[in-house]
C-alpha cells in the first residue's frame, strides 16, 4: 500500500504540474475560473481512480483488489492524491 500512496502522490503532482505548464494544456486550464480549475482537477483525479479499479478488476493492470475493501483503498487514496495534486499546484503555481 505505501507504494501505491507514493505512485498516487507523484501522479497526482505530475498532473498539477502538466495543466500548469504543458504547452497544449496550459492556456486551456488557465483560461477556467478557479473554480472550474478545481472542479477539473478533481474529476481528472476520480476519473484517473476510477480507471485504475476498472483495469485491476479487469485483471490487466493490478494496482488495487477488486474488492470493497480495494475500492476503500482506493478513496484514501483519492485523498492523497487531491492533497499532493494542490501541494504540488500552489508550490509550482506560476506567478501572474
Amino acid at each position: 500500500m505505501e507504494i501505491q500512496l507514493s505512485l498516487t502522490a507523484i501522479a497526482a503532482g505530475l498532473l498539477s504540474i502538466g495543466l500548469e505548464y504543458l504547452p497544449g494544456i496550459a492556456p486551456r486550464y488557465d483560461r477556467l475560473s478557479p473554480q472550474g480549475k478545481k472542479l477539473t482537477m478533481l474529476i481528472l483525479l476520480v476519473a484517473s481512480a476510477a480507471g485504475l479499479y476498472g483495469l485491476s478488476c479487469a485483471d490487466v493492470l493490478i494496482y488495487v483488489a477488486c474488492t470493497t475493501k480495494g475500492l476503500l483503498d482506493l478513496a484514501g487514496m483519492i485523498v492523497v492524491a487531491i492533497t499532493a495534486n494542490q501541494g504540488v499546484h500552489r508550490l509550482t503555481k506560476k506567478s501572474k
